[in-house]
């Protein structure tokens, strides 16, 4: 059996490959926006490697925005990502000040 010289079988190469290259994979999301699927799995990776909840969290966002995409809700679910993230980090911000009164 031949080996392709297009399949990496080393993650961390492929993955430092997908950072370098020009151009990726682009779902449109709506008529103004699109998403990069391979740099979005990348970043994903990474954060999995640090933390598996947060590498959950994203994998299942991800999903969440495909599945919308596949209905016509993906600047919808968008929407909706970028406030679920801004009241998290409101909330992260909050817990860090009130732990500073202590």
């Amino acid at each position: 059996m031949n080996e392709s010289k297009n399949v990496f079988q080393d993650g961390d190469e492929f993955w430092e490959f997908v950072k370098n290259k020009n151009g990726g994979l682009g779902i449109p999301i709506s008529a103004t926006k699109g998403l990069d699927l391979l740099n979005a799995l990348c970043e994903i990776r990474e954060a999995y490697l640090v933390n598996v909840e947060i590498g959950d969290m994203m994998i299942t966002l991800l999903g969440s925005l495909l599945v919308g995409i596949t209905e016509g809700k993906g600047d919808q679910i968008v929407e909706e990502v970028i406030v679920s993230e801004a009241m998290g980090e409101l909330d992260t911000n909050l817990k860090e000040i009130l732990d500073e009164g202590h």
